[in-house]
């Protein structure tokens, strides 16, 4: 009986999941979906704030948290959608649009003594 033979090919690529080499920033990232974590929902309670209020704390209250949601959501909104845009390799994005705090974050930004 002449002897089995079998051969596995470990090289074979076709069915491999693509590994992304092109990361988002850590940090950049944390910072823009808190950025947009905060602004939706201090402007939905600021809104009702303002809306429903009884006194005129309760108003300017709630045009504070309004001012808040506002300042929060913009940039993160953006910041996210540009994030993700560039993860998913759209074309005309890349993380280079987004402003990058890991730089900064790390000490990266600074001359190093040699």
């Amino acid at each position: 009986m002449a002897p089995l033979s079998v051969s596995f090919n470990l090289s074979n690529t076709r069915h491999r999941l693509p590994i992304r080499s092109h990361l988002p920033p850590p940090v950049t990232t944390i910072a823009a979906v808190c950025f947009l974590l905060v602004g939706l929902i201090f402007l939905p309670i600021g809104i009702s704030e303002y809306f429903q209020a009884q006194t005129a704390d309760d108003t300017e209250r709630g045009r504070n948290m309004v001012a808040v949601g506002t300042i929060a959501f913009l940039p993160g909104s953006y910041s996210t959608f540009m994030l993700f845009a560039a993860y998913r390799q759209w074309p005309g994005y890349s993380y280079s649009q987004v402003p990058n705090y890991d730089a900064a974050w790390f000490g990266l930004d600074q001359p190093h003594d040699d």
